[in-house]
């Protein structure tokens, strides 16, 4: 993607969304968040830097998005505590790793019935 600078339309962005060219620039050339399946990929230390919070945003901005309905899916968000051996050999797998570690839960939870 090629982009180039106008000043017009660079000054609205700023003043519309607070959204400067050079940060326009910088976000066209990162790496999507997530993969095709929706799964979140690993932060660097260059998307922590990028990032800014929720009342940093223009208010125009935070209203548009909090309009947006959020996707509901038939997974749910939780926190659990894993060998490292067990998180580096899933790892190991590449892209989709937690997808791949779901699959494998599911697989023995059939095998396995709990009553």
């Amino acid at each position: 993607m090629e982009i180039s600078f106008d000043p017009i339309k660079s000054e609205k962005n700023v003043r519309e969304r607070g959204l400067s060219f050079e940060r326009a620039k910088n976000m066209a050339n990162r790496l999507p968040l997530t993969d095709q399946e929706g799964e979140v990929r690993e932060l660097t230390e260059e998307d922590f830097k990028q990032a800014v919070p929720f009342s940093a945003i223009p208010e125009s901005l935070r209203n548009k998005l909090s309009a947006l309905k959020v996707r509901t899916t038939a997974k749910s968000r939780i926190t659990v505590r894993l060998s490292q051996e067990v998180v580096d050999s899933f790892r190991a797998m590449g892209k989709s790793w937690q997808s791949r570690m779901d699959e494998v839960l599911k697989e023995w939870i059939k095998t396995h019935p709990l009553a």
